[in-house]
């Protein structure tokens, strides 16, 4: 009844916030401003070791190592304050440190922090790939770092809605938690009490929650929580009863919680108490103008329309119905609207109003085509892939197990083939026994070769099959281009291919090309995702059709896109940039009937970053990425490309330090416009 949000969103932020804490930090740095912000930090004092952590991050002459140092603490900082204003240069810098990081958990905790707030700006899907690097990055043996982990994970792919390997992550979290013999554990047990309220498993979610309310202190807010989450659960279950029990419990303990007010009015409609329905309604109101938002005032005003309802006064419940619709049209909520219109549209026709309950019942119809088509549409989407991967599992199935019985078969037949040969030589004695014997026997072979011949036919449908389920494996399936699953393929083969060459076989340069979509999260929050998924496509098609055919366009990720070019030098790559920047330039892409243009910055790397070094994979993505940064940094809607100019005494395997690079001169900087060195 209540916005779903509510029960998860306390709960996430605290148990992201202790599962951030719980990370350990490496051996303390020999730098002073360094030591004083930790110490803020363990001090509570967040606030002044953000200053201090901001102002070392500006100074000039630090190595990459003692940046990743500040960075961790500044991103703890941020985070212990609960801020949603990264900048987006420090979350660019933050992950060029985090890779270059040679400390595992401080790679660790700085993907992490990163996830904490990315999750607080709302870029959810962005969240849960941090949280997943982090986990890539896992120390060996840390195991309530891992329980935490999977926690994070599994909260942002709930509110991502993606409940499958929601369960997935939650569940292996409770898995780890027992196996490790950690204590009870409060968040656990709500994350998974709030998953499966999602999933509107009612039971699972009771299971839950009655254990939070064990394991919690009954003077804590945690406490009060848990008696609401159950008196929402029974609301939901239709047992009126206990809801009612527990939701005077909450209001005994919390008298000024809104939320609690509205659903026992609910709880109260149900029971038919409609004149105490409204004293709590009325209550809940109250509050809510102090501090609701407007889908609770909405929510508030719709129950308060159906109990005047129930208690026959029309008019009351239409100025309620009205008020709702004002503020359901404030936040844009078409389906709330849709149904609204409904009521009053019944209401209106109980008063004898009938001009208007007709004007209020043809919005609703027209609300209700519009969502049924955009829902019936996705829907159908959602349910032609399901099908086709069911149909695709059912056929293989089948043929499996025809397969199975064709051997069944075949074996039988030799059986009773190897039993005739038997008898043949007891039938020697007629002619006409014999005969027939041969005739059965030439019978016999032919279906032998007939069912052999199925078969192989059988394991060609299977092998077509197998191949079209590989070819989607690798596919985005939103734009169409591959995923990073076949680039790491090609890329491993590419690497053997020219690792395993003669020294004096020549081999063309090759080249990477990073290309980020600009102001894209600006796209997402003005018109919305689907918008978002259009300019996604439209990009993508833009992009492969510039490319050659020789060439690989990939999502790399989100709104981040990846072009890996054989026989290309970092000249070449800048000019094919300008080519994509050019047409997308004349993309105009339809926003709801405003044109909408969009642009693009690239960054280019060779691989390998310097004629004399070996391919190096995450050198040149860490060079790309860099040089991409660097082009949005310099305003965007441009390109900038990076490749060693000359080989530093200092640089090995385990050091690509750009800022150094950068400040010694030892990098060609190419742009895309310039078309020359500087």
């Amino acid at each position: 009844m209540l916005t779903l949000g509510r029960f998860l969103s306390h709960l996430l932020l605290f148990m992201l916030a202790v599962a951030t804490s719980l990370a350990q930090q490496p051996a303390p740095e020999n730098t002073d401003s360094l030591e004083l912000a930790r110490r803020y930090l363990a001090q509570d004092k967040a606030e002044a070791a953000l200053e201090i952590t901001d102002r070392l991050l500006a100074r000039p002459g630090l190595s990459s190592a003692q940046k990743a140092a500040v960075m961790e603490s500044y991103l703890k900082a941020m985070k212990e304050l609960g801020r949603k204003d990264l900048p987006p240069a420090r979350k660019a810098l933050a992950k060029v440190l985090a890779d270059a990081a040679t400390d595992t958990r401080r790679r660790m905790n700085i993907w992490w922090h990163l996830g904490v707030l990315t999750h607080n700006q709302g870029e959810l899907a962005e969240a849960q790939h941090y949280f997943e690097k982090a986990l890539e990055n896992l120390p060996p043996g840390d195991t309530e770092s891992h329980y935490w982990l999977l926690m994070s994970i599994g909260v942002a792919q709930v509110q991502l809605g993606n409940f499958a390997e929601a369960t997935q992550s939650l569940l292996e979290a409770e898995r780890i938690h027992d196996r490790a013999g950690m204590p009870p554990n409060y968040a656990l047990y709500q994350n998974l009490s709030g998953l499966f309220y999602y999933l509107k498993d009612w039971d699972k979610s009771l299971e839950y929650v009655k254990k939070a309310l064990a394991i919690a202190n009954e003077d804590s807010h945690e406490y009060t929580w848990a008696l609401f989450n159950l008196g929402d659960i029974y609301y939901h279950k239709k047992d009126y009863k206990n809801a009612y029990r527990y939701l005077k419990a909450t209001l005994d303990r919390t008298p000024e919680d809104p939320d609690a007010w509205l659903v026992l009015g609910g709880v109260l409609l149900e029971l038919g108490q409609h004149r105490d329905a409204l004293d709590a309604l009325n209550k809940a109101l109250k509050l809510y103008q102090d501090h609701g938002t407007l889908r609770d005032l909405g929510l508030t005003h719709r129950h308060l329309g159906r109990t005047w309802s129930s208690l026959g006064n029309h008019e009351k419940a239409i100025e309620h119905f009205r008020q709702a619709l004002s503020l359901f049209d404030r936040q844009d909520s078409p389906p709330e609207r849709m149904q609204l219109y409904k009521e009053l549209a019944d209401e209106l026709e109980q008063a004898g109003r009938y001009a208007e309950a007709l004007a209020a019942l043809k919005k609703h119809e027209a609300l209700h085509d519009k969502l049924l088509n955009v829902e019936i549409k996705a829907r159908i989407a959602k349910l032609k892939s399901l099908a086709e991967l069911e149909k695709k599992k059912r056929t293989l199935a089948e043929l499996e197990k025809k397969r199975v019985l064709d051997r069944q078969t075949i074996t039988r037949l030799e059986l009773q083939a190897a039993h005739e040969r038997t008898l043949r030589w007891f039938l020697l004695a007629g002619l006409v026994f014999a005969g027939l014997l041969m005739l059965l026997l030439m019978g016999v072979a032919r279906l032998r070769k007939r069912l052999h011949q199925e078969l192989r036919s059988q394991h060609r449908d299977i092998e077509a099959l197998n191949q079209k389920l590989q070819e989607t494996s690798v596919r985005d399936p939103l734009t169409g281009l591959y995923n990073r699953r076949y680039l790491t393929q090609e890329v491993d083969a590419l690497i053997a291919e020219r690792e395993g060459s003669a020294d004096d076989e020549r081999q063309g340069p090759v080249l990477v090309i990073l290309a980020d979509l600009d102001r894209f999260k600006q796209i997402n929050d003005t018109w919305g995702h689907s918008i978002g998924d259009q300019v996604l496509k439209a990009f993508a098609e833009t992009f492969s059709h510039c490319a050659r055919r020789s060439d690989i366009p990939v999502r790399w990720g989100g709104e981040e896109f990846l072009l890996l070019c054989q026989d290309m030098d970092i000249h070449q790559g800048a000019k094919l940039c300008t080519r994509i920047r050019r047409q997308l330039s004349e993309l105009e892409i339809d926003a709801d009937g405003h044109p909408l243009h969009v642009t693009c910055s690239f960054g280019i790397a060779p691989l390998p970053v310097h004629p004399d070094l070996p391919p190096h994979w995450s050198w040149t993505i860490k060079l790309a990425d860099a040089a991409l940064y660097a082009a949005k940094s310099a305003g965007r809607d441009r390109c900038v490309g990076y490749a060693l100019r000359n080989l530093p005494p200092w640089l090995d395997d385990d050091n690509l330090d750009v800022p150094r690079l950068l400040s010694e001169d030892a990098l060609w900087v190419i742009e895309a416009e310039a078309g020359e060195h500087t």
